[in-house]
């Protein structure tokens, strides 16, 4: 039975009395003027990279000579024990999929500020094997991807990127380790649709860039594609 609006109001009054919302990193209640899941103190005390400002920047570096990118950039430094961990933690292992769509829209919204969505179509979130997704459920990349979309207006496409196989566990290789054991899990499909498209693929956290490499040079075999990289962060160099 659908509530008069009147009553919604208070229904939901009532509910936000009795389960506070609360901050996704420090736990404290959340209220007035604070953002939906993370209150205005610990947003603003996340490290920001600012690459989305500028060309050159560390990680179209990271890609150079491997992959042919327009641009790349990643939101924030990933430092572990701190704010942004709690944060990817919730929406990978604790069903949050709600607050990868809000950390999305924050990067959609650095994209506005800087223009960087102007030089593409579409958002392609980097796919999880078929095995993962129906264990957790959604796949917290194109949650994020979808948040993008709601501040840009970019579409999300899953039609393009597949993992097709299962790769080994990623922990704790060296780098050529990893680029190896993932070579066969990301294939390109009806390429003919994007002959010539301007693609921004989209993932949660770079570290050596192996995932987004071999993604890349899937997708790379559509003709004339133009391809660029977002991440919500980037693990810092020591």
């Amino acid at each position: 039975m659908k509530l008069h609006p009147i009553l919604q109001g208070v229904v939901s009054g009532l509910e936000h009395f009795v389960y506070p919302a609360r901050c996704q990193i420090c736990g404290y209640m959340l209220h007035e003027g604070d953002n939906e899941y993370v209150c205005s103190t610990c947003i603003s005390e996340l490290p920001r990279t600012g690459f989305e400002k500028y060309r050159g920047n560390a990680i179209e570096q990271k890609f150079w000579g491997k992959i042919c990118l327009q641009s790349a950039f990643s939101g924030f430094y990933f430092r572990r024990g701190e704010r942004l961990r709690k944060i990817i933690h919730s929406f990978k292992y604790l069903g949050r999929k709600d607050v990868a769509v809000y950390m999305g829209r924050i990067l959609g919204k650095m994209m506005m500020r800087s223009g960087f969505n102007r030089d593409y179509d579409f958002l392609i979130p980097v796919p999880l094997h078929p095995s993962k997704m129906r264990k957790r459920g959604y796949n917290q990349t194109t949650q994020l991807a979808i948040g993008i979309s709601e501040v840009t207006g970019l579409e999300v496409r899953e039609d393009v990127l597949f993992r097709v196989e299962k790769g080994i566990s990623q922990t704790k290789k060296r780098r050529e380790q990893r680029w190896l054991s993932i070579q066969t899990t990301y294939e390109c499909r009806n390429a003919d649709r994007y002959v010539g498209a301007r693609l921004l693929v989209v993932d949660d956290v770079l570290t050596t860039g192996s995932t987004i490499e071999v993604c890349c040079n899937a997708l790379c075999r559509i003709p004339g594609v133009v391809l660029g990289v977002v991440t919500l962060a980037t693990a810092e160099s020591r």
